[in-house]
């Protein structure tokens, strides 16, 4: 029997990794939100979408229609749930597609939030998280949870392993804060796809040692509130994945020293990129410091003759449910 009518949830944007948590990091970051309204129609023999509408700031930057993630993702959890119903959805997409910030991540997690409480289902996190995950895998074609899980659960995550999936949520600082570039450069098709295609395949057992000792310190520093211990393990703290990706945005570097030197304490590759995240002391800088850190930034890739914009921001407490209709 159906809770409700129609509900309409918001979820976070996020950033995957944070340096040497490849896979493993995510954190939802209060920025933007991916939007996902589903209003039942009829009970019917098999789940049907009978209207699908993408509306909100990037509407026409995603696939339509059938092709959709949410419609796909939509079908394949309203059959697992055993849902025989025929909906309308709208899906109001304002997290930047390609951007590094967990654009599908945020659309897979609003999708799977809005059906589970739609029908009144109160599924263990991880088998939410998991359900989301699947829209990953449709897009990327790999399962990965670093950035549904934030958009889901909010905060700070950290994925233990896969199969059985395994997590943890932490509440991050309450003075963490963070500054995104979102540069507007030229990128392959298929970005993500790509950004993992030129990862290295074999690493030195000495680059497994400095990426797991940086992520100790991220975990650390979630875990005792502490930002300075957080940007330690952030700061040059991938041996691995970032030194492969750093190749496919202009200016990286530039980037990395204009943030640092305007105060940031560490800055790294959000995601698969482009965008940059940098992290700062709210207790230490004011709105106007974190502002120089982001006009530097926009500042690194205009002198390499292309345009973005920055957001000043914090962690996400994760979704919103901002519509719910008997």
């Amino acid at each position: 029997m159906l809770m409700y009518r129609l509900v309409r949830v918001e979820c976070p944007a996020s950033s995957a990794n944070l340096g040497p948590g490849f896979d493993v990091f995510g954190l939802a970051l209060d920025v933007a939100y991916d939007a996902v309204e589903v209003e039942v129609v009829e009970e019917a023999s098999e789940p049907t979408i009978a209207e699908f509408r993408i509306v909100g700031r990037y509407a026409d930057k995603v696939p339509q229609g059938e092709n959709n993630l949410v419609y796909k993702l939509a079908l394949t959890i309203m059959k697992e749930l055993g849902l025989n119903l025929k909906v309308r959805i709208t899906l109001d997409k304002n997290v930047k597609p390609r951007s590094g910030l967990g654009s599908s991540g945020a659309s897979a997690a609003a999708i799977t939030l809005a059906l589970t409480t739609l029908a009144g289902i109160n599924l263990e996190p991880t088998k939410i998280v998991e359900l989301a995950a699947v829209g990953e895998e449709l897009v990327t074609g790999s399962r990965h949870a670093d950035n549904v899980a934030p958009s889901l659960l909010g905060g700070f995550i950290i994925i233990r392993r896969y199969n059985p999936l395994d997590l943890v949520r932490l509440d991050p600082p309450d003075n963490l804060g963070i500054v995104l570039l979102v540069p507007d450069v030229p990128l392959p098709e298929d970005k993500t796809r790509y950004a993992r295609s030129v990862l290295p395949q074999q690493v030195p057992l000495s680059n497994v040692v400095h990426n797991v000792g940086h992520a100790s310190y991220v975990v650390l520093g979630f875990a005792l509130k502490n930002v300075k211990l957080i940007a330690k393990g952030i700061q040059d703290g991938d041996s691995i994945v970032e030194p492969a990706r750093a190749k496919l945005i202009p200016a990286y570097e530039k980037i990395r020293k204009a943030a640092i030197s305007s105060g940031a304490l560490a800055v790294t590759i959000s995601g698969a990129g482009p965008s940059m995240i940098a992290i700062y002391d709210r207790e230490e800088l004011s709105d106007r410091d974190a502002e120089n850190i982001g006009k530097s930034m926009l500042e690194a890739i205009r002198q390499e003759g292309y345009e973005g914009e920055y957001f000043i921001t914090r962690p996400s407490k994760g979704p919103k449910i901002t519509k719910i209709e008997t």
